[in-house]
């Protein structure tokens, strides 16, 4: 950096020219970039080519344009927190009455008021016997699986049909069906 009035070389940080006593960036005899001799009144330097002018910018330092390219700084407005919608969100839920199909208490008619864990336990184990039909009040279902088994080792497929129909809920007990 040169002053301006005097072309004497000064330091970046200098306020005023230690020669000339001017302030840095005042007049216009010399070129600031090179201290080249300028006609006054120039638009630009004859040697360097940096454009002169009567009010001049500080130029940025080469760390400080570079940081300005790099790593832009974007400002976006502060978001309006007094808006109602930042204050006290009230949510909008809207409950059902919803009502389980299938409560997880089985009701005493199902299966004649016995226990679903030991009525499918007795039909895996002894349901060819028909064992879980008597105890459930279906003695006509019970018979026949015997009679089913006894003859013809049938008994355990009906037995079979009979678990997974338990084990779903969908058993329904009727003592004048006979399968």
């Amino acid at each position: 950096m040169y002053c301006k009035n005097c072309g004497i070389e000064m330091n970046e940080n200098q306020a005023f020219c230690a020669d000339c006593g001017t302030a840095a960036g005042q007049g216009g005899k010399f070129c600031q970039s090179c201290g080249t001799a300028v006609v006054e009144g120039a638009s630009f330097c004859p040697n360097c080519g940096t454009a002169l002018n009567s009010n001049p910018q500080p130029e940025p330092s080469t760390t400080e344009s570079t940081a300005a390219y790099q790593n832009p700084v974007y400002q976006n407005p502060a978001p309006n927190y007094q808006n109602s919608a930042y204050q006290n969100p009230t949510p909008n839920y809207q409950y059902q009455n919803y009502q389980n199909p299938k409560p997880n208490v089985q009701s005493p008619e199902y299966l004649n008021g016995q226990d679903k864990t030991v009525m499918a336990l007795l039909c895996f184990f002894l349901g060819g016997l028909g064992v879980h039909n008597f105890m459930m009040g279906e003695t006509k279902k019970g018979i026949f699986k015997i009679v089913m088994s006894c003859c013809f080792f049938i008994g355990y497929i009906f037995a079979i049909i009979d678990l997974v129909k338990i084990l779903t809920d969908k058993y329904e007990v009727d003592p004048d069906k006979l399968i």
